[in-house]
């Protein structure tokens, strides 16, 4: 727990911007998130969820950083992966085959309609079975926990 303390203290946790206003739906502020971080993970049955169900976090602080998986309806985002997961999606091919444009291009929740969130790459997550959804690699600005 101090080794959490000491990463939260110092100043050097950056969040995800995702998760910045994941967090802020939540109505909770990224200073609390992280002090629930110092007391331990957030996994599993202590996910922290919205009231609806739409929304989910997942978190753990390692010595190197912040790990965590967000949950937006049936699309996971996983950090410091930049990934997020759309399962049982199938896209056109000109969608997939766009590069460097917004996610709000792609996406329509206003969770991702900010220009700084990025879309690098698209590919199927298993390229036998297309059914099982799209890999999308993030541009994922983040910021600090103050």
């Amino acid at each position: 727990m101090a080794a959490r303390r000491a990463i939260v203290d110092s100043g050097s946790l950056e969040l995800p911007l995702l998760l910045v206003r994941v967090l802020k739906e939540l109505h909770l502020t990224p200073a609390s998130f992280a002090g629930r971080l110092i007391e331990g993970s957030v996994w599993q049955d202590q996910a922290i969820r919205s009231t609806d169900g739409r929304v989910s976090i997942e978190a753990h602080l390692w010595l190197d950083g912040l790990r965590c998986a967000v949950r937006i309806g049936s699309a996971w985002f996983h950090h410091p992966a930049g990934v997020l997961h759309l399962w049982h999606v199938q896209l056109p091919a000109t969608v997939l085959a766009l590069r460097d444009v917004p996610a709000a291009a792609i996406l329509a929740d206003p969770l991702f309609d900010d220009e700084r969130i990025q879309v690098r790459s698209l590919d199927c997550l298993n390229a036998s079975d297309p059914d099982m959804g799209i890999g999308m690699r993030l541009q994922m600005p983040s910021e600090p926990v103050r």
